[in-house]
């Protein structure tokens, strides 16, 4: 009787598992960098200044043996980085695995959007008139393969795609995601957490300290779209930007 009740219990269906509700990511205040100490260097406010005097990590150079956000993660001993999640879901959550406040976390993040520049570089190259390197994007969109710079230039210019969905696809296994307009990639960009830091502007003088490590790619700056209409547009979206074509807005936010 008891091997009869043992051999019961075994094939008895097991109850449905419901999968736990993915915790709410926590909102967090990252500490802004300091422009003043950006490009010159230095800060006039020194231990005063409330904003963050950023000094990026010493990263291997341009020919990485790695793609770059991976060696960042690499930086942090503990963290079991997963290389098929999103990018902004892993860093979120390697703050959450340290434990790190809002303050703790302000360099790794810098640092971390340092890491997201290079590897667009790393993936698809810097030099915006090497056709291959448009080969590389028009694939990992959906796009027939261009046959001339030019062609390349006519067919991107109305694309609207997220560049971090671009980077993520290959990882995650996502199609990158197209939009009709504007307004539903910005929605979509802001609401993911999907969007690169802002190109810097001109120095007015020259930098005395570490050269910043952002945006030597004119690939990506080309391919940088404004998202938001509350700020100059810096980037060099293929000839220009598509603002105050739908809306009647003049300004935006590159990304």
């Amino acid at each position: 009787m008891r091997f009869r009740q043992l051999k019961d219990d075994f094939f008895q269906s097991a109850p449905v598992v419901k999968e736990e509700p993915k915790a709410p990511r926590r909102q967090r205040e990252f500490t802004q960098e300091c422009r003043q100490f950006h490009y010159n260097g230095h800060c006039s406010r020194g231990a005063s200044c409330d904003k963050f005097h950023f000094v990026p990590w010493e990263l291997p150079g341009r020919e990485f043996s790695d793609h770059p956000v991976d060696l960042f993660f690499a930086n942090f001993k503990g963290f079991d980085h997963q290389r098929t999640k999103p990018f902004y879901d892993e860093f979120y959550r390697m703050c959450d695995h340290f434990g790190w406040s809002d303050a703790e976390a302000t360099e790794p993040w810098h640092n971390f959007r340092i890491a997201l520049v290079q590897e667009f570089t790393y993936v698809f190259g810097e030099n915006e008139r090497n056709l291959l390197n448009w080969h590389k994007m028009f694939k990992t969109i959906g796009l027939p393969e261009p046959t001339s710079l030019s062609e390349a230039y006519t067919v991107m210019r109305p694309i609207r795609v997220d560049l971090i969905d671009m980077l993520e696809s290959s990882r995650t296994g996502e199609p990158v995601q197209r939009f009709e307009a504007l307004g539903g990639l910005s929605h979509y960009s802001y609401v993911q957490d999907k969007i690169f830091a802002k190109p810097p502007v001109s120095p007015r003088r020259k930098r005395k300290g570490p050269k910043p490590k952002t945006y030597s790619s004119g690939l990506l700056k080309m391919m940088l779209r404004e998202i938001s209409f509350k700020n100059q547009y810096k980037g060099t979206r293929l000839g220009g930007t598509e603002l105050g074509l739908d809306d009647g807005d003049s300004a935006s936010e590159s990304r």
